[in-house]
């Protein structure tokens, strides 16, 4: 039996279209091979992909400069920004206070002991110098020591200034003397003047 007869050139379309699908089907084959391992090799460096950037950027924020905090900033256009001073504390200064003193004249009237100008009253030889001794040890200084010449006393006398009567007072008051006068003139106008009477023997 034999095959029909076919027209000429059918052979040839044939294989020519057996060709083109085989060589359609390879490049089919092909892509998608391709995009299987393309779409493999993403799937493997997704994760490396995405933590590279975290990890470099953790890593410049520990050694970057930026990270901590600059004392001056410099604009963007290259000049530098000083950051403002700290203001110091206000403190107020200490008070300090003066020391209180009393006023000298105050001071040299409170201790100062007018001069004494002892006279003898009695007719007691003597009783006058050693009179000065004990009015000296007590502190009085001495002016001089005599004979008194006015009007006889009752009993021992101080003859007082102007501005001395508190000086009397106080040597009235050391002494046990009560008869105090203003210095009558003859007498001392500076000097606690002391008519020194037979009493004053009589104690001392």
């Amino acid at each position: 039996m034999t095959d029909p007869e076919r027209p000429p050139g059918t052979h040839r379309r044939a294989r020519s279209s057996n060709r083109l699908a085989v060589l359609i089907a390879s490049l089919v084959a092909i892509a998608v091979v391709a995009v299987i391992v393309t779409i493999t090799l993403d799937k493997r460096g997704e994760p490396a992909h995405n933590n590279a950037p975290a990890a470099s950027g953790s890593t410049l924020a520990k050694h970057s400069p930026s990270a901590s905090v600059p004392s001056s900033a410099t604009s963007p256009s290259g000049s530098a920004i000083a950051s403002p001073p700290s203001t110091p504390p206000t403190t107020q200064p200490p008070t300090i206070q003066p020391p209180t003193a009393s006023t000298p004249s105050t001071t040299a009237a409170q201790h100062r002991l007018p001069a004494l100008d002892l006279l003898n009253d009695s007719r007691i030889t003597g009783l006058a110098a050693r009179a000065s001794e004990q009015f000296r040890a007590a502190g009085w200084p001495i002016a001089s020591t005599g004979n008194f010449k006015g009007a006889d006393v009752p009993e021992t006398t101080i003859f007082y200034p102007d501005g001395e009567k508190a000086a009397a007072d106080r040597l009235a008051a050391q002494f046990g003397i009560h008869r105090l006068v203003p210095a009558t003139s003859g007498l001392s106008s500076s000097h606690l003047t002391v008519a020194l009477a037979r009493d004053w023997a009589d104690h001392n």
